[in-house]
């Protein structure tokens, strides 16, 4: 996957959480369901050529700073992997009504 810079990934997250902010829950293979369609249109909205990474990158570091949680489901990715779901916490609904800082840092 190689590595991916803070500015993705933040990109990323700000990507997860305005989705969150309509749907409390959602699975991550709405954002990779090994389609070229969603790959493509995450890719150009990301401005990243590995957004699914980035986006799971974005999810680690959102659940580190308690804005989400996640919780694994019983379907598989289009990669063999196991699907998870991404939920909004209290914290994460209260940035949504008030952003604060957050902090972010590239990854592997």
């Amino acid at each position: 996957m190689g590595y991916t810079y803070r500015v993705a990934i933040e990109k990323a997250a700000f990507h997860v959480l305005e989705r969150l902010r309509h749907q409390t829950d959602i699975p991550y293979s709405t954002f990779y369901d090994g389609t070229d369609e969603t790959h493509d249109e995450l890719e150009r909205i990301l401005d990243w050529d590995c957004p699914e990474h980035a986006i799971d990158l974005a999810v680690a570091q959102l659940e580190q700073q308690g804005l989400v949680e996640t919780e694994p489901r019983s379907n598989t990715l289009s990669d063999g992997e196991l699907d998870y779901s991404i939920r909004l916490l209290r914290r994460g609904h209260e940035w949504l009504g008030e952003p604060f800082d957050l902090s972010f840092y590239d990854a592997e």
